[in-house]
């Protein structure tokens, strides 16, 4: 154990201090994480919370009275699922280190397209608060790719024209905007009626 925290402290300093040396950063967005892996033992799972959650929080209190720098604590709830470009929600959008989004078909390193979300949620208490669940975050960010995309697109079927939505297999946007499901029965139904017509 004492090597453990011993490895921890210094990988975790050398880090924090290369990045305060050479980006010399005014504030920095930290994720309030868990540090909870199911293919650890209960008793490795506490050491590594403890004792990794205790090290970067020393660290941080020293580089904010070393160098001035603001710490701020942001919600990373499916911050790796969104888009950075068009606030799009999916967990297909993530596979591995890459990042596709269903919608706008922007493609990029997972940790860099989280990293721009973290960024941008420090202006968005809804999603960025940490006193918010994780599902709030998620109706909020649902709820927010909505009005945009009403926006932005006029809530268009599918992204780069193509007829396919992908909200209608997203299981996000069937808990929380049903109506994204429904516009489709509503559109097969329409036709149908007008094929008997004729």
């Amino acid at each position: 154990m004492r090597q453990m925290r011993g490895f921890l402290r210094t990988e975790i300093n050398r880090v924090l201090n290369r990045l305060a040396e050479v980006q010399r950063p005014g504030r920095i967005m930290v994720e309030k994480l868990y540090f909870r892996n199911p293919t650890l033992s209960r008793r490795m799972n506490r050491l590594v919370t403890n004792a990794g959650r205790r090290i970067i929080e020393d660290k941080l209190t020293d580089l904010r009275e070393q160098y001035g720098i603001e710490i701020e604590y942001v919600n990373p709830a499916y911050s790796s699922q969104t888009c950075s470009a068009c606030d799009y929600v999916d967990r297909k959008n993530r596979a591995g280190e890459r990042f596709t989004c269903g919608w706008c078909g922007r493609t990029l390193h997972a940790d860099v397209n989280a990293s721009r979300n973290l960024r941008a949620r420090r202006s968005r208490p809804a999603v960025g608060s940490v006193k918010q669940s994780k599902a709030a975050v998620l109706r909020a960010q649902v709820l927010a790719f909505q009005r945009l995309s009403m926006e932005r697109w006029g809530n268009p079927k599918g992204r780069r024209g193509t007829s396919r939505d992908p909200r209608e297999g997203n299981a996000h946007f069937q808990r929380y905007t049903p109506e994204v499901t429904s516009n489709r029965t509503v559109a097969t139904s329409a036709s149908a009626a007008c094929a008997t017509r004729r």
